[in-house]
């Protein structure tokens, strides 16, 4: 087997764990409900339910969706998050986002703080409640790449790199 081979079958592997991790919200996740994921809220019925509120209206457009996601990048890679930034980054219209943080702030998934650098606008920042949305997340991405065995698969492309 070639080495071209070899590194598509490991791509091929990894691909597949990625998409196994994924499909675990269909099959037992909060999407089904079949399986409680209480233990991630640490015994907080009142942030699950929150948080479950806030996936139902995150995933219920694709424009909701990516604001809400870009936010939360912005965020961590300390990246100042504007109204006229999400405008030109996801070409969606001003009043559609406009729309989406005005639910968010009224939801107090995100509030506006006046951007020191430019006082004519405001910057849009996730709330503390957001942030542990984010860490839930996290969590369970962690936890169902690892019951599918995805770090063997990064560790076996890893070796074969070196």
């Amino acid at each position: 087997m070639s080495n071209k081979d070899k590194l598509l079958q490991l791509e091929l592997k990894y691909a597949e764990k990625v998409a196994m991790a994924e499909v675990l919200d269909f099959k037992q996740g909060i999407l089904k409900r079949k399986i409680s994921d209480y233990k991630l809220y640490e015994g907080n019925s009142n942030l699950m339910q929150k948080h479950h509120r806030f996936l139902k209206y995150i995933y219920s457009t694709i424009e909701r969706y990516t604001v809400h996601r870009n936010i939360i990048l912005y965020y961590y890679d300390s990246i100042p998050c504007t109204i006229s930034v999400l405008v030109k980054t996801l070409d969606i219209s001003r009043t559609s986002i406009n729309d989406i943080i005005q639910d968010s702030i009224d939801e107090n998934w995100t509030f506006k703080n006046i951007n020191q650098k430019n006082r004519r606008e405001f910057l849009i920042i996730p709330t503390e409640l957001r942030l542990k949305f984010w860490l839930i997340y996290c969590k369970r991405r962690y936890h169902k790449a690892k019951s599918v065995g995805l770090a063997k698969a990064i560790l076996a492309l890893e070796e074969y790199e070196k």
